[in-house]
């Protein structure tokens, strides 16, 4: 199973979602949600162990903010820091803000591809671990790199929430 279709089961995933903008978000072009307007400013593709990938686009605009894709499922959901302390291992439940998440996926994931401000390394791997909650429309992401760990909280939505607007490119 893959590691957001686990989390999102709930998502929908029809014929009129495969041309999502998301599909080709590039470095410095604009990314409207929710009446917020975001700078793509970096980008890391991974794989995990199962075969599955997904693409994390870092969001300038509203704090530290990520837009995560996953191609094959046409899965989109927003990510933000969680301020959680797991003393350094990731349990089976975490309580966060009043909702108990769960153990859905974890795992070991490649990092294939950094592009612009994110400080990933390529050809680096993570540890993972995800969690849900009962409806499966919010998650907690837990990545391990080298023993740090990175922690944040996030929500599905439908490719069609975003709105795309490219830069005009100068061309010489």
């Amino acid at each position: 199973m893959s590691v957001w279709q686990s989390m999102f089961s709930t998502a929908v995933n029809d014929s009129k979602t495969k041309d999502s903008s998301v599909l080709g978000l590039r470095i410095s072009d604009i990314v409207s949600h929710d009446l917020m307007d975001y700078l793509v400013v970096g980008q890391c593709t991974y794989n995990n162990d199962s075969g599955s990938s997904w693409t994390d686009y870092q969001l300038e605009g509203d704090g530290d903010t990520w837009l995560v894709y996953e191609k094959d499922l046409d899965l989109v959901a927003i990510y933000k820091p969680a301020d959680l302390d797991l003393n350094g291992k990731p349990p089976k439940e975490i309580k966060y803000q009043g909702i108990m998440y769960s153990l859905c996926d974890f795992g070991r994931a490649g990092i294939t591809e950094v592009n612009g401000q994110a400080v990933n390394n390529r050809g680096s791997a993570i540890r993972y671990h995800q969690y849900h909650d009962k409806t499966g429309g919010y998650a907690i992401f837990v990545e391990d790199c080298d023993g740090k760990l990175e922690i944040s909280c996030g929500y599905c939505i439908k490719p069609q929430e975003i709105r795309l607007i490219r830069k005009l490119r100068a061309i010489y």
